[in-house]
């Protein structure tokens, strides 16, 4: 989620590479039935606003509808 709350979706597969720019809050959620393993660095001034999410959440949930992953506006 970017600071301005906009939201978007990536999806990672074997040997994907995945750049996640500084400001911009994330998480990872396994969607299929296999193991999900991934390493992850960042730097330490990446610079997202945490305090905004734990007031406000994330702009967007992943929910399951009809057995596939939605992501829907919160």
């Amino acid at each position: 989620m970017s600071r301005d709350r906009r939201v978007r979706t990536e999806k990672m597969h074997p040997g994907s590479l995945h750049y996640i720019p500084a400001h911009t809050a994330h998480r990872v959620a396994n969607t299929g039935s296999a193991l999900l393993s991934f390493g992850a660095c960042w730097p330490s001034d990446a610079g997202h606003d945490y305090e905004e999410i734990a007031r406000n959440g994330f702009a967007a949930r992943l929910v399951n509808r009809d057995g596939k992953p939605r992501l829907v506006k919160a």
